[in-house]
């Protein structure tokens, strides 16, 4: 038996210095030979990385995630990467279901989250002609895009992570000392990683790793004071000469005593290779010149509306400027919904409804549209519609800002996946806290719609114009 012993005392701030370091100087490397070092990583975490970047560079892998705890689902994805960008499409359900509306209708997907060389991202369902562009450093933190080049890293799906930080910083949040050992038991290379958290818990992550398979895990393990209490277990296989899991099943103590999977992460295709696109472009997620942006705010910008003029998000003032004087022409999805109706404008008040609102306002706008139509209302009418609108839409904005708070939170229940809390995911109550936090919200703005608006523009009407 051999034994690898390397303590590292760094934080997340001082370790991207480590590793440019440990690039520089392991190239020459035999990851199998046991040696001692100060501020560097067992070799053989080091040649797994390697071989998940080098190979994995760019790829399209589909795959799904089926969850047992509670209520037995499945969730499709899939899951493409450049050297610069990283797409995550959301495929929803059996059904191709995503989430259900606060009435409890279904939302089909595709849903596509686009993250880009320079860190923003692109929000987006391809369909539609508006889109959510997070820049980068949000005032509401980062929203995780999963990298699948990580399955098989960590006892949980880790939805936040790459495979650098997963492997480097074990320690995560906690940013405290951590000690390597390494070991090799029947052929594979046992890695343990040491450290306690602010609580005087004593913890350790062990990665079982196949040096002969691209040096892939085959087993991850987490333990809390020597007890086991979660940890994956991966089968591998060879897609066109690069190692990767075919499947991955996640166990924790606390569902069935660990006998039984929380979850299986299980791939059903990959392809790897130079010979892919070097670039994965906006317009393959629906982005085109006119889709509306709603920007988010950042630390020191405030939230925005803005429209794509193919190569940046432009005032709206400007943009349809632009296309008066013939400089611009709207992408075809645009002038489809434009001639569907032809009324409809973007949305201008970016910095004050929250996307949950924004959807129900956006409803109400045809609302009055089809009210004006219906009733053949002449130009004075159509005023008095029009100013009845944005004095609804006044109080909405008004009692969003007024539960600013609240929406933040329903936000971050409306991601892709659920949080992980202590290394557990609850699928269902995750789901059902966020319908309810939803239905809750949205009480009161459906209440301005039932109780104010629709009573208001029936009060506008002639008796020759009811019915």
């Amino acid at each position: 038996m051999q034994m690898l012993t390397v303590t590292i005392t760094a934080s997340f701030l001082s370790l991207g210095a480590i590793w440019q370091q440990d690039e520089r100087s392991t190239s020459s490397r035999n990851p199998s030979t046991c040696t001692t070092a100060t501020l560097e990583l067992p070799k053989s975490l080091t040649a797994l990385e390697r071989h998940r970047e080098n190979a994995m560079r760019k790829g399209v892998v589909e795959w799904h995630l089926q969850s047992y705890e509670e209520t037995s689902n499945t969730r499709n994805y899939t899951s493409r990467f450049s050297k610069a960008n990283r797409l995550l499409t959301d495929r929803g359900d059996g059904d191709g279901i995503i989430t259900l509306d606060p009435v409890g209708r279904p939302m089909p997907g595709p849903f596509h989250y686009l993250r880009r060389a320079k860190g923003e991202q692109w929000h987006s369902n391809g369909r539609s002609v508006s889109a959510v562009l997070i820049p980068p450093e949000p005032a509401q933190g980062e929203f995780p895009i999963f990298d699948v080049r990580t399955a098989g890293l960590c006892h949980w799906p880790d939805w936040s992570s790459d495979v650098h930080a997963l492997l480097s910083s074990p320690s995560g949040k906690h940013r405290t000392k951590v000690t390597y050992a390494e070991e090799v038991q029947d052929g594979l290379h046992v890695v343990t990683a040491s450290y306690s958290t602010p609580t005087g818990a004593r913890v350790q992550q062990r990665w079982r790793l196949d040096p002969q398979r691209g040096w892939s895990p085959v087993r991850c393990e987490y333990l809390e004071n020597g007890e086991l209490l979660a940890e994956s277990r991966t089968s591998l296989r060879n897609f066109n000469g690069v190692w990767f899991p075919e499947s991955v099943a996640f166990f924790a103590k606390r569902y069935k005593d660990g006998k039984s999977p929380t979850q299986v992460l299980a791939v059903d295709s990959a392809q790897f290779g130079e010979s892919l696109p070097d670039e994965i472009t906006l317009d393959e997620i629906g982005i085109e010149v006119g889709t509306n942006l709603r920007v988010q705010a950042t630390k020191t910008e405030p939230a925005k509306a803005l429209i794509w003029d193919g190569t940046r998000g432009v005032a709206i003032d400007e943009f349809f400027a632009r296309v008066k004087k013939g400089e611009l022409k709207q992408g075809a999805n645009v002038l489809r919904f434009l001639a569907e109706d032809p009324v409809a404008m973007p949305a201008t008040d970016g910095s004050g409804i929250p996307p949950a609102a924004q959807n129900t306002l956006d409803e109400w706008e045809r609302y009055v549209k089809r009210f004006v139509e219906e009733h053949s209302l002449p130009e004075p009418q159509q005023k008095s519609a029009k100013g009845i609108l944005t004095n609804c839409k006044d109080k909405a904005r008004n009692y969003c800002l007024s539960k600013k708070r609240d929406f933040d939170r329903l936000a971050e229940l409306s991601r892709p996946t659920p949080p992980v809390v202590d290394g557990a995911v609850n699928i269902t109550k995750w789901n059902s806290d966020r319908l309810d936090l939803e239905r809750k919200l949205m009480r009161p703005i459906n209440q301005i719609f039932e109780q104010d608006l629709k009573p208001r523009l029936e009060a506008i009407l002639s008796s020759e114009q009811r019915p």
